[in-house]
Formats: structure tokens, C-alpha cells, sequence
């Protein structure tokens, strides 16, 4: 089995080069290849960069991740993480809080009111809580 870095799924899904992305094709279809939530955090990254459509890019990783010989690190955090995406959460923060909620339900704390909101909105136990309102109890 093979990790594979952002830019080679990048290249993969891109194909800005046509040569890397040829190379790319080759290796991903001839090996089992794990992908870490880190390489999907920056992927989503640069497919954005790319001015790519956010439902577009959900499908990519979506798409990408049903491949018989892709293993995400963690297919239930994706799986939670592309559901919160598609209600408007940064993938970024979906990833980190179906993480945080992977490991006995920890709350994610931070300073983002919007992202707090976005947690608060969901119809399930991830929660994120406010840095501030925690220190001045």
C-alpha cells in the first residue's frame, strides 16, 4: 500500500499536467493507496484554490473515495465531514470536528462563532464550544 501526498491526487483529479496526471492514473490504479484526513483537508484546498465549485468539489472527494483501492484513514469522519460540507461548513472545520466527535465525543473549542453555529445547527452530538464563554464562567 501506498500514502499519497496532496499533489498527487491533485494531478489526479486536475490534470493541469498532462504527463503527471498519466503518471498519477497509472499509480493509483495499480496500487491500494491510503490517504490521510490531512491530504483531504489540503485537496479541498487546492481544488478551491482552483476556483472549483464547492458542490464540485464534494463530488470529487466523494467520487474519489468510493475507489475500490482507496483507503481514507478515517471513512466515517469523511463521511460526516462531506454531510456537514454540503450544509455549508468549511470542510476544513467539518474534518476537525467529525474527528473531535470520533474520539469520545469531544467538543471542538474555538474562537469561530460561525463555526459554532454551523455545529449547533446539525441534527447530531458534534457540538463546538466558545473559548471565551468557557474562560469567563
Amino acid at each position: 500500500m501506498l500514502s499519497l501526498d496532496t499533489n498527487v491526487l491533485a494531478c489526479y483529479l486536475l490534470g493541469d499536467d498532462v504527463e503527471q496526471q498519466k503518471q498519477a492514473n497509472i499509480l493509483i490504479s495499480n496500487n491500494d493507496c491510503f490517504v490521510l484526513m490531512t491530504v483531504i483537508i489540503e485537496l479541498a484546498w487546492v481544488l478551491k484554490s482552483q476556483k472549483i465549485n464547492k458542490a464540485i468539489i464534494i463530488q470529487k472527494l466523494i467520487e474519489l473515495s468510493r475507489l475500490t483501492n482507496i483507503h481514507l484513514e478515517n471513512i466515517e469522519v469523511f463521511k460526516n465531514a462531506m454531510r456537514w460540507e454540503i450544509t455549508g461548513m468549511d470542510i476544513a472545520d467539518a474534518i476537525h470536528l467529525a474527528l473531535s466527535q470520533s474520539y469520545k465525543n469531544l467538543p471542538m473549542t474555538t474562537f469561530d462563532i460561525a463555526f459554532i453555529k454551523k455545529s449547533q445547527a446539525l441534527d447530531e452530538v458534534a457540538t463546538c464550544q466558545n473559548v471565551s464563554k468557557l474562560i469567563n464562567k
